[in-house]
């Protein structure tokens, strides 16, 4: 059986540190085993009425060893797990930030959410279980041989009912893993319909029939869920209390059975009934762990299925790769296209072929209907969507793989759905009195201030949020800015500083500006105009 867990544990391990870990899990279940032999010893000894404290100073000798190992297995197993999750952490977030939009759109931003933060921390619960696991396992079989050297009889019972109890145990694998895989996917939907209910509640607060149905469908898709993790739970407790039944019987048969069979076993029966008192605890350890096991195991698949699927769209540096464009005269788009997808493949929306020039310095207005393809534009353009035919040329510089990381470092957007960012990421030796002065010249210094390299607060409206955005976009200083409809949410004072005086001043300091539009009355502040209808020019004004 091929486990992800194990392969991960493997990968983002030493072979030393395995070992280490291995070796003290095993001597603490010697060391046990050692314990309940010295006292079986000494109550032989107390039977004849001799006090021996050479079974004392062994039994603190033992008891030590136990203590210090398990601890050290403990405390290694958690630095590992924890240095494992922190190294897979970084290796995927490292990943996503070298992805495509395009790969994110496909994977979904919940379940990229999920992976990193459920399956990690299902993966974290698991280190405890895991060191339990191996250290009981080790004093299982320990006990297994201190038992076979008091009675092979004994032990062919016991290990023909540890068989039994634990083949009992596992036939629930195969049903609970589906079940843990469906509760898994119904809490990524759980998580969307939450996400809904909290970006979208405006909307929710001002449409009760909307409140109502959204929150219907929150409570049918938790009771999903907790349906779902109460029956993988019935699935493992019910089998774990008839393992329980056969470990309890195999006592009951060892003290009733087993000196019918066999005479001379009533000489130690008193020792291996000890030892199978013994064992129960570290086999039901052993068997619980089972569950936790397989939970980790598919938490580690979905991860690992992440990682596979960032690295199959994950593009190779050239070692040519062009650094810097420090400037342009043009850029050329000619016949490009995209399509968005949908899951069986086909087509839902389309853009182009499309070809135009850009030149540097200019003012250029994108305008059409809603869904003509203006913002799927912008965003080709900047090759957060790679073309998926024609070709993007600044210069004589063909934008491939060798130059997109350069061409797109000339881009600051303010899209629709754009996002802000606590901190002035990539703005390294911003003033505090610079953003601070440029925050009170977008009216927003009663709303948020610029402290500690942070903003104090990000709760804005949308119109306040854009002027925000847009004060960043100032700051990064780029040769080419895009704006989509950033005017939109504008109270009359900012549209008209958006047009007849930012456009303008950005113009005068060398900058490209292309720019989603609905307004009309400013059109004129352009110096070209192209619009579009259904992913298409329609026309050049």
């Amino acid at each position: 059986m091929d486990s992800k867990l194990i392969n991960l544990l493997l990968r983002e391990t030493t072979p030393q540190l395995r070992r280490n870990v291995v070796f003290t899990a095993v001597m603490s279940g010697l060391a046990s085993t050692a314990i309940l032999a010295v006292i079986n010893a000494a109550s032989r000894s107390a039977e004849y009425g001799n006090l021996n404290f050479r079974y004392l100073v062994m039994f603190g000798i033992a008891m030590a060893t136990y203590a210090y190992c398990l601890r050290y297995t403990f405390d290694c197993t958690t630095r590992t797990f924890e240095a494992l999750l922190d190294a897979t952490r970084r290796r995927i977030s490292d990943k996503i930030r070298k992805s495509e939009l395009t790969v994110l759109d496909q994977i979904g931003r919940a379940q990229i959410y999920n992976r990193l933060t459920q399956d990690t921390a299902v993966l974290s619960a698991m280190e405890g279980y895991l060191t339990a696991a191996i250290q009981s396992l080790a004093m299982v079989i320990f006990i297994s041989l201190y038992v076979i050297s008091l009675s092979k009889y004994a032990f062919a019972l016991t290990l023909l009912l540890m068989i039994g109890g634990v083949a009992i145990y596992m036939r629930a694998d195969k049903l609970a893993k589906s079940e843990i895989e469906r509760a898994s996917l119904k809490e990524i939907e759980l998580y969307e319909h939450v996400t809904h209910l909290i970006e979208g509640f405006q909307e929710v607060r001002l449409n009760r029939q909307r409140s109502d149905d959204l929150y219907a469908a929150t409570v049918e898709i938790s009771g999903e869920v907790r349906e779902s993790k109460v029956h993988t739970a019935r699935l493992y407790n019910s089998n774990y209390i008839l393992s329980q039944v056969f470990f309890y019987s195999h006592l009951a048969a060892i003290v009733f059975l087993l000196p019918q069979l066999v005479p001379t076993y009533v000489d130690t029966i008193t020792e291996v009934t000890m030892a199978i008192v013994f064992i129960i605890g570290p086999l039901g350890v052993v068997v619980s762990s089972i569950p936790v096991y397989f939970k980790a195991n598919i938490a580690a698949e979905h991860i690992s299925d992440l990682e596979q699927r960032l690295d199959e769209f994950r593009r190779v540096d050239s070692p040519d790769t062009v650094s810097r464009i420090d400037s342009f005269s043009k850029i050329t788009v000619t016949g490009i296209e995209f399509a968005y997808q949908n899951k069986s493949g086909g087509e839902q929306f389309k853009i182009g072929p499309l070809s135009f020039e850009i030149n540097a310095g200019e003012v250029l207005f994108i305008v059409g209907g809603n869904g003509s393809g203006k913002s799927t534009l912008l965003k080709v353009l900047s090759t957060l969507y790679r073309p998926q035919q024609g070709t993007i040329k600044i210069d004589d510089l063909a934008v491939d793989d060798n130059a997109i990381d350069a061409y797109r470092e000339m881009f600051s957007i303010i899209f629709s759905d754009f996002h802000l960012f606590r901190k002035l990421y990539g703005l390294r030796h911003v003033q505090p009195e610079t953003v601070n002065e440029l925050l009170g010249h977008m009216q927003l210094s009663n709303k948020t201030t610029f402290v500690d390299e942070c903003f104090t607060s990000l709760e804005l409206s949308t119109g306040q949020r854009k002027r925000m955005a847009l004060a960043v976009a100032l700051m990064e200083d780029k040769q080419i800015y895009l704006f989509d409809e950033w005017a939109a949410e504008q109270d009359p004072e900012f549209r008209s500083y958006f047009y007849e005086h930012l456009l303008g001043e950005l113009k005068s300091n060398g900058k490209t500006v292309v720019a989603v539009s609905h307004d009309d009355r400013y059109f004129h502040h352009a110096d070209r105009v192209l619009k579009m209808e259904l992913g298409g020019f329609v026309s050049d004004e």
